[in-house]
């Protein structure tokens, strides 16, 4: 689906409802994947974000939200030299709950960054602790399902700091990036 189009109807359908600014919403469909401007540049997993209501006379409560799609195995290709593709189940849920728990108003920004692990978020400046590490993740099992939550980056990475101050000197949780955040040229 058109990402704007369903942004607009997931906004309008919480201001229907009515929700409260002390709930977090969380959107889980099924196999449910957006794209930007063409189906050709396809595919978001999840998105979070804010939004008022449609009155209050300028005291506006604000909202904040994501959506996330659970995701069948297979539909999405593995990383070179996984054994599986971890783009999968909750792998967009885990990515938008460390986001969102980061930057819940979207408004957080950083200096600019590039990872040519995910070259379609280009050159951004948003503290998006996902977006550099998709398609990298782990296993997790639970009740006998096993779930595929992202890896995410730490604060050090975004801060171009050398050596990271996060736990062995990690840039991610599970140490996939050896360095610090590129700058973009």
């Amino acid at each position: 689906m058109d990402i704007q189009w369903f942004a607009n109807q997931l906004n309008n359908s919480m201001r229907s409802l009515h929700i409260s600014p002390t709930v977090l919403p969380i959107f889980l469909l099924n196999n449910t994947f957006l794209y930007i401007h063409s189906p050709g540049n396809c595919c978001v997993l999840g998105f979070h974000g804010a939004t008022t209501s449609l009155n209050g006379n300028g005291r506006q409560q604000v909202n904040t939200y994501m959506f996330a799609s659970y995701s069948d195995p297979g539909i999405f290709a593995k990383n070179p030299g996984d054994a599986i593709s971890y783009i999968q189940d909750i792998h967009g849920l885990s990515h938008e709950v460390q986001e969102w728990l980061d930057d819940p108003f979207v408004n957080n920004v950083v200096n600019p960054w590039l990872t040519p692990t995910a070259p379609q978020y280009g050159c951004t400046a948003f503290l998006e602790t996902g977006d550099p590490v998709v398609g990298f993740g782990f296993t997790v099992s639970l009740n006998g399902v096993d779930y595929h939550p992202e890896d995410e980056v730490h604060f050090s990475w975004f801060a171009r700091e050398d050596p990271s101050r996060a736990e062995q000197g990690y840039y991610t949780y599970l140490n996939n990036f050896a360095g610090k955040a590129k700058g973009c040229s």
